[in-house]
């Protein structure tokens, strides 16, 4: 003999579940707004995907670097030996372009270097990214030949990355922002190389 006790627990049970099996059934159905699909797991780039993707940034059509703002640098007697060409040009993004003095994270600086000719040798970038490498003034160098190729040292490594010889050369910057172009500008440094986000994919870590 069923009690009333019992019928009440069982009819809610009842209901439990058959609640249960409406909103699965809705769910798998694809006709609601409530399904949510996992996010996919993604790997951070290689140092070569980074690379291709980087130069695909700054030469994509309708924004490319040789329309950005182009850096004068009055030319100084500091005693520096110029590893570059003596002929060149250098443009900076918008972030770069704001805050010259300061040049928060973010700011992309690209050189283009010229034999006598005016045929272009490199192309030379720096970047700027959060944390990436806070005794060099978290700069990001990279050399790419005129098709796009990172180029090569004598030692056969590509000059991506943390390159001790750009940051050595750079280190003897004013401003100690690993920074020649704007050594000639007024002005107090106010903000922390780390202190404003990123507006691009940061590289690998090394």
């Amino acid at each position: 003999m069923i009690t009333k006790v019992s019928l009440r627990s069982l009819c809610l049970v009842t209901l439990v579940v058959v609640a249960g099996w409406t909103a699965v059934a809705f769910s798998q159905s694809g006709s609601g707004s409530s399904r949510v699909d996992a996010p996919r797991a993604t790997r951070p780039p290689t140092p070569e995907e980074f690379h291709s993707s980087f130069w695909n940034h700054i030469v994509k059509q309708g924004a490319a670097y040789n329309t950005w703002k182009v850096l004068a640098r009055e030319k100084i007697e500091d005693g520096i030996e110029n590893p570059h060409s003596a002929v060149s040009q250098t443009f900076a993004n918008k972030v770069a372009a704001d805050d010259p003095k300061n040049l928060p994270i973010g700011s992309i600086l690209v050189r283009e270097d010229y034999n006598d000719q005016r045929k272009r040798l490199s192309i030379s970038v720096m970047y700027r990214v959060k944390a990436y490498d806070k005794d060099h003034g978290n700069w990001y160098w990279i050399k790419y030949l005129e098709n796009g190729t990172v180029t090569r040292g004598k030692d056969n490594k590509v000059v991506a990355g943390k390159v001790t010889s750009c940051s050595n050369c750079h280190g003897k910057a004013q401003g100690k922002d690993f920074v020649f172009s704007n050594d000639t500008l007024q002005g107090e440094q106010k903000t922390k190389p780390d202190d404003k986000p990123s507006d691009t994919k940061a590289p690998p870590k090394e």
